[in-house]
């Protein structure tokens, strides 16, 4: 008889652009004979054609765990071979040439002066809003004293009533007490006093109108 022999192996890996190696699945799996005629083994492939299915594309995720399996067994089979040591030779040159080269000084120096930058931007901001806070803390009190020093002649500032409302009204009676003068000097002194103060209180509404929005 002609001497022959039964082979198993895969065929057909799947090749992707830039990755140092090829991927197996299982249904690249594959056998076949071989035959030995006048010296020579032929190659005797009796499997039925390939169908579309063959071809099928695997989704992402697989690819990406094909991948993650293929750099895990690439290091497993160089730690294998002793090739580690050409590992950590390799890693250690890298090491001494980037410590050696003026551009990781330039990096780091780039690095400290933006981390100095940032912590002087924060520290500004910071002391922007202690200011905000401070200044906000003292037109708030401002505007509580105006409203007490109104309150003793009556005027008091309605639920909703803005300020600058608050200020017109109490302004528009300033107005109206001037246009009816007391005939009698004692009363007339009174008068005088009361629209003075409430003439004060009115101009620290005013401040408060004017500054309470600003940040200085």
């Amino acid at each position: 008889g002609i001497p022959a022999r039964y082979v198993t192996g895969f065929v057909h890996p799947e090749r992707v652009s830039g990755r140092p190696y090829v991927t197996f699945r299982r249904r690249h799996s594959h056998a076949w004979a071989e035959v030995y005629i006048d010296g020579k083994w032929y190659i005797f492939d009796p499997t039925p054609p390939l169908t579309e299915s063959t071809f099928a594309k695997t989704s992402w995720f697989s690819s990406k765990l094909e991948g993650l399996k293929g750099h895990f067994s690439y290091i497993l089979h160089l730690l294998k071979d002793g090739e580690w040591r050409r590992i950590v030779d390799g890693w250690q040159t890298y090491s001494e040439n980037l410590i050696s080269s003026p551009i990781l000084y330039v990096v780091l120096a780039l690095l400290a002066l933006s981390f100095v930058g940032l912590r002087f931007r924060n520290f500004r901001r910071r002391d922007r809003q202690i200011q905000t806070s401070k200044n906000a803390a003292r037109w708030i009190a401002l505007l509580e004293t105006a409203e007490k020093r109104l309150a003793r002649f009556g005027f008091v500032r309605m639920p909703g009533e803005t300020v600058l409302a608050f200020a017109s009204r109490v302004k528009y009676s300033i107005e109206q007490t001037k246009k009816t003068p007391s005939k009698e000097d004692a009363s007339k002194s009174k008068t005088e006093q009361r629209l003075r103060e409430l003439a004060t209180a009115v101009s620290l509404l005013d401040d408060y109108e004017n500054h309470r929005w600003r940040n200085a």
